[in-house]
């Protein structure tokens, strides 16, 4: 996950590296942008923190995409007008054409503490903490967790028949067992950034979705 996030920095230019552009004979002017993404050792020291022009807001405010005030920066999208480092007016690209969404810039913030994240990996405890606590706070009769990579087709089929069952039934729409699940090849990733993943993950909550040291 942590070097998913590293190479695919969705809505956090401050942590997508450099961009370059590559040419493309099918896009002639726009060519084709890619990013040089930031050296491990970086992104997992950099706070999810967004650098840009603050949109302070009075409390409970509705910012983009739903969040609260507090709970996001900038508050107000910039999708389109946002200019990461490294572009001017006049260099940036069209909106859309930067990868990982570089122009719509979304960090989210502590909740509790309305500070940013100190790296990727306390982002994750938290929001596995939130996703885990759902049954907690909302009218949830069932909970079962499924991790990305055990949905195989094998998994995916006995999935669904289990969820059938407890629906009384009721089948699915489509052929599941042609159904295409693309799975992510593994990250060779530096001894040094696996120890850190391994001394700074909280193992207690990876543990309640299924994930154990190695």
């Amino acid at each position: 996950w942590m070097e998913s996030m590293r190479k695919g920095p969705y809505h956090w230019p401050h942590h997508a590296g450099t961009y370059k552009n590559i040419p493309d004979a099918n896009r002639k002017l726009l060519g084709r942008w890619q990013n040089e993404p930031l050296p491990w050792r970086k992104f997992i020291t950099k706070p999810l923190n967004f650098e840009g022009e603050r949109t302070e807001t009075a409390a409970n405010v509705v910012c983009q995409k739903g969040y609260m005030s507090g709970m996001v920066q900038p508050c107000v999208s910039q999708a389109g007008t946002y200019i990461p480092a490294g572009f001017n007016e006049e260099t940036v690209p069209p909106p859309g054409v930067l990868p990982w969404a570089a122009r719509d810039p979304m960090y989210e913030m502590d909740p509790e503490t309305h500070e940013p994240f100190p790296n990727p990996l306390a982002l994750r405890e938290y929001k596995l903490q939130m996703m885990l606590d759902l049954q907690k706070h909302w009218n949830v009769h069932g909970f079962h967790v499924v991790r990305y990579e055990d949905l195989s087709t094998e998994y995916l089929t006995n999935l669904v028949q289990q969820l059938s069952t407890v629906l009384g039934g009721v089948q699915p729409e489509c052929d599941v067992a042609s159904t295409n699940v693309r799975l992510t090849a593994k990250k060779n990733i530096h001894p040094d950034y696996a120890a850190w993943i391994m001394e700074n993950a909280n193992w207690t909550i990876e543990a309640s979705v299924g994930y154990t040291p190695v």
